[in-house]
């Protein structure tokens, strides 16, 4: 990642790491709290479609202005950065889930399918079970549901959108022809929007969770126009808040009890969300102030970590609220606090021994292909 305190990544954007870094502490934060205004105040769906829209912006800018751009490299360098650290984290789920569903949570049904025999689940259903688990490419889900419709069977909750991660890397050689001959982009816009806005009105969550890629590499396009002055305190905040006020548009209307019930009201408020979300990747690439601080030193640290905060916290906050239950203490404010606290010190952990080094690996791996 590109910092400004040390030597920075070819096409890399220190405040747009911070920017991811805030976003995986937003789904942290939504995923500790079970109060409801919390939750709308770090609405966790708006975060995930912020980091589909940063890949798309990362994975687009070099190859967009980089004819030469070895293609042969990518391919194993991405899958390998990609798969690498989710695995990990995946085989680090599975053993805990192993353990937890068949000595202290049995009841706990988010593992209800790592019981063994005698629980009721056959030797085969087990094995299902965690051979699924691995699957990032097929097991495709919202997080929820599958596209077959049949419930979501993750562990480690947050791995369902990787899938997505995964398919866009994987065609995204396409999408850089596409982009190359796309001469209007705002139609682009259009389409992708109108691509969003079927997709939440349809319920075929799968139409979204790629196009909502494609406003990155649009950004991606336009990087030097959007970087190329310092923007005012003004303009800045006013597109920050108007992006906050698009992405927060749903939680707002679902306060509503009546307004909630209107399928084309909430199709239209999720669509304006992922615009918010595209906007504010925008406002965090332009210079100025809210750009100065996604590149502190703190945030520019976060979002070195990010990945790794993502990929892991949900473990953390399940062990902290198993804990506290079975000492008979309230999962409140203080126990919420220490399991991000806790979150991130173990995505540091995770960052130096997983993360960084299979990004090396990814990188000699690739270069060893053309050697």
């Amino acid at each position: 990642m590109e910092q400004q305190h040390r030597k920075a990544a070819p096409g890399r954007i220190t405040s747009l790491d911070g920017l991811r870094g805030v976003a995986a502490l937003s789904v942290v934060c939504f995923h500790v709290s079970g109060i409801p205004a919390a939750r709308n105040l770090f609405p966790g769906i708006p975060s995930v479609m912020m980091f589909f829209i940063l890949s798309g912006v990362v994975l687009s800018v070099v190859p967009l202005t980089d004819p030469a751009y070895s293609w042969t490299k990518y391919y194993p360098r991405r899958v390998l950065r990609l798969g690498i650290p989710t695995a990990a984290a995946t085989l680090l789920s599975v053993l805990v889930g192993i353990v937890v569903a068949n000595t202290v949570g049995q009841n706990n049904p988010t593992y209800a399918g790592l019981r063994f025999s005698q629980d009721g689940n056959s030797p085969a259903q087990w094995l299902y079970t965690v051979l699924s688990q691995f699957d990032f490419i097929f097991n495709a889900s919202d997080g929820v549901t599958t596209v077959g419709g049949s419930p979501s069977n993750r562990i480690d909750y947050p791995v369902w959108s990787m899938t997505w991660e995964f398919f866009f890397s994987l065609i995204l050689p396409l999408v850089i022809v596409l982009a190359l001959h796309i001469t209007r982009d705002w139609l682009a816009c259009v389409l992708v929007t109108t691509c969003i806005f079927v997709s939440f009105i349809s319920g075929y969550f799968p139409l979204r969770f790629v196009t909502v890629f494609f406003f990155g590499m649009i950004i991606a396009k336009h990087l030097g126009t959007i970087r190329n002055r310092q923007r005012s305190f003004i303009t800045v905040t006013g597109l920050l808040l108007l992006a906050l006020l698009a992405i927060e548009l749903p939680a707002i209307v679902g306060s509503f009890q009546d307004l909630a019930q209107h399928q084309l009201l909430n199709a239209t408020t999720n669509t304006l969300m992922c615009l918010g979300g595209a906007l504010l990747v925008i406002t965090a690439a332009m210079p100025g102030w809210f750009s100065t601080f996604l590149s502190t030193r703190p945030i520019d640290y976060l979002g070195r970590i990010s990945f790794s905060l993502y990929l892991t916290h949900f473990l953390c906050i399940s062990a902290m609220r198993m804990i506290t239950g079975k000492l008979g203490i309230a999962f409140s404010l203080a126990p919420m606090m220490i399991a991000v606290a806790g979150s991130i010190a173990f995505a540091a952990v995770f960052y130096a021994l997983v993360e960084r080094p299979s990004i090396r690996f990814a990188k000699r791996a690739a270069n060893a292909l053309l050697a």
